[in-house]
């Protein structure tokens, strides 16, 4: 199930529109720079293996802890998302604290009274390496197609290989009531810090206020990344990291085309689902 966000949303469009990011569902501890997605015909998505998993020559693949770089979101950070319909938020957040292994039956009955919501994001990082460094790194290197994972890549119709080459990390997310069916609504949170304490859980709920609850993660998750498509000949050699076309749209249709050197699982503002 793809959930879809709106366009205007700050937060959302900044990932997706100017970072060219896709936005997991839920937040994945698997994803990381040199992470391996197959995006199968039927477009769904599964996580794999690293890259050097998954070479012919691993061994000479010269990548090293230098090619790696973090630094600090603040153009996201403390950012609120707008204003959206409860029952939607819900799921949202429902697939957050999936991440952090944070199942809520009570979830609903918190916000029951609830009819719009935001998010904000804390702590948030990028972590990337250089497509300049990784195309230099890959020259001559090819897919090992005696390895069974690999075969999707080698069929008809085949499927993409996604090279992950950044990942954007929070350990701290807040969930906001923006407007309820009455004027005095107040989160139950001594009711939902027990939950999530009964839980076990990589998560606790702090106070922030009547309508708000921080939810702080023992250790930060990707929430979102970009990747890159991995283009391979039938004896398995990249090829190259082509750049792709997306149509613009616009109030009055389909606009011109725009070159995008990462690549976008949905072309449309949607929560992807990783198997």
């Amino acid at each position: 199930m793809n959930l879809f966000c709106k366009p205007d949303d700050p937060i959302i469009s900044l990932l997706h529109q100017e970072l060219n990011a896709n936005i997991s569902r839920i937040p994945d501890g698997r994803l990381a720079p040199l992470g391996v997605l197959e995006l199968l015909p039927s477009n769904s998505t599964k996580y794999r293996t690293t890259l050097p998993n998954i070479l012919a020559r691993p061994t000479d693949l010269d990548v090293n802890d230098s090619y790696f770089q973090t630094r600090p979101m603040a153009s996201i950070s403390g950012e609120k998302t707008t204003n959206t319909e409860a029952s939607f938020g819900l799921k949202i957040l429902q697939g957050f604290l999936q991440g952090f292994d944070a199942s809520l039956p009570n979830l609903g009955m918190y916000f029951k009274d609830a009819t719009k919501v935001s998010f904000s994001f804390e702590n948030v990082k990028i972590t990337w390496i250089d497509n300049g460094l990784l195309g230099e790194a890959l020259i001559d290197q090819s897919i090992d197609l005696r390895n069974p994972m690999t075969a999707g890549f080698f069929t008809t119709p085949a499927s993409k290989l996604l090279c992950i080459d950044a990942v954007i990390t929070s350990s701290n997310f807040t969930f906001n009531v923006e407007e309820s069916t009455h004027d005095n609504f107040a989160i139950n949170l001594e009711a939902l810090k027990k939950e999530l304490g009964q839980a076990e859980t990589k998560l606790e709920a702090i106070e922030s206020g009547k309508r708000t609850v921080r939810f702080k993660g023992k250790q930060p998750l990707p929430f979102a990344f970009t990747c890159l498509w991995l283009q391979l000949n039938p004896e398995g050699r990249i090829l190259a990291m082509p750049v792709h076309e997306r149509e613009v749209r616009s109030v009055f249709g389909t606009g011109p085309k725009q070159d995008l050197p990462k690549y976008q699982i949905s072309p449309e503002l949607a929560l992807i689902n990783l198997d």
